[in-house]
């Protein structure tokens, strides 16, 4: 992870594991920073990543694949079907 004018990078401007200070919002400031960041970059959606889309054709096969849902999505109830994990 990056430190783009003091604050963490990549990532939502408030999202989740943002430093908490006292007093302060830094996500206004955070979002200036990744908007400066985004209009810089030639690629700014991931399907038109060079690197994304070698990935499907090379491993996933396309998007929606079976593998693909399997690798690249989340299930947040996955941790209740696990053995030792609480419930």
């Amino acid at each position: 992870m990056a430190i783009i004018a003091g604050l963490p990078f990549p990532g939502l401007p408030g999202g989740g594991g943002q430093p908490i200070r006292e007093g302060e919002e830094p996500a206004a400031d955070r979002a200036k920073v990744l908007c400066r960041y985004d209009g810089a970059n030639a690629v700014r959606f991931s399907h038109e990543n060079p690197d994304v889309q070698a990935l499907y054709a090379e491993y996933f096969g396309k998007p929606l694949s079976e593998k693909a849902h399997h690798l690249l999505h989340s299930d947040h109830t996955a941790d209740r079907k696990m053995p030792g994990i609480m419930k």
